[in-house]
């Protein structure tokens, strides 16, 4: 993606895509867990749907980082630029 002078747009940093990961590996985490706890203990077996989906989505999350790293990168973002990098 391209951006001229003058655009509102900023190339997303480093602290925004930790805050994307992270925001979205919780989401996920929620969401996979509330459609376990609703299914019950079927979604469990191998081969089902909601059984993949949970492994996928687990498996993404470590991938692309441990919650605990995205964390760290946001907080060294804050330490390194203060509260004004979140505007």
């Amino acid at each position: 993606m391209t951006y001229r002078r003058g655009d509102q747009c900023r190339i997303p940093d480093r602290m925004d895509a930790s805050l994307a990961k992270l925001t979205s590996g919780v989401m996920v985490r929620h969401v996979i867990s509330e459609s376990l706890q609703i299914n019950g203990a079927n979604d469990y077996q191998q081969d089902h749907p909601f059984e993949y989906l949970y492994r996928l989505a687990r498996n993404r999350r470590l991938a692309a980082g441990t919650d605990e790293i995205q964390e760290n990168h946001i907080v060294a973002a804050l330490k390194r630029n203060g509260l004004s990098s979140l505007a």
